[in-house]
This record gives structure tokens, sequence and C-alpha cells, in this order.
């Protein structure tokens, strides 16, 4: 959940993905229903893609699978670059 939190105030551009959050202020973010959703499936593919680190069928499946959804919804690659170096800092953060 922090990471939606500061992708949305780092990245405010981001909540145009999500109709329901687009006029959520920081404080409503943090407990909306509709982010804790996807905030868990968000986990659970990442958690998904860990786990078949030693199943390239699968983990291809899987990365293909996420972005074909992602591309559908108009999610570009440069977006996408925004979200990898957001989580490169967040890991940085905590080293």
């Amino acid at each position: 959940m922090p990471f939606y939190v500061r992708l949305f105030t780092e990245y405010p551009k981001g909540k145009q993905y999500f109709s329901k959050l687009r006029n959520c202020t920081v404080d409503e973010l943090r407990s909306h229903p509709g982010l804790i959703s996807h905030s868990q499936k968000a986990m659970e593919s990442i958690s998904h893609l860990v786990d078949s680190l030693d199943d390239t069928d699968d983990l291809v499946h899987t990365i293909q699978t996420l972005a074909r959804d992602h591309k559908e919804l108009g999610i570009n690659a440069a977006e996408f670059k925004v979200i990898l170096a957001l989580v490169s800092g967040i890991i940085l953060d905590k080293t």
C-alpha cells in the first residue's frame, strides 16, 4: 500500500488509470478499498513472479499476461519505467 501512495504522490498522473481514485487525497488513498484490493493483487503477482523464477515458461506467461492487461489500460513502457525507478528507490531506501 505505501508503494501506491508514494507512486501517486510522486507521479500523480498515475491516478488517471484508477477512475475511483482520481480525486482522492493522499489520506483517502491509504484507506481506499479499491487501492487496498489492487495492492493485494499486485503483491500476489510479484510473489508469483518470484515463485516462477525456476519455471521460465510460467514466468514468461505471467509477464506477458501482466503486460497485456496493463497495455489494454493504456499504460505504456515509459510509465513502467517510472514504476521501476520508484521500486528501485524504495529498495535503496530500505538498504
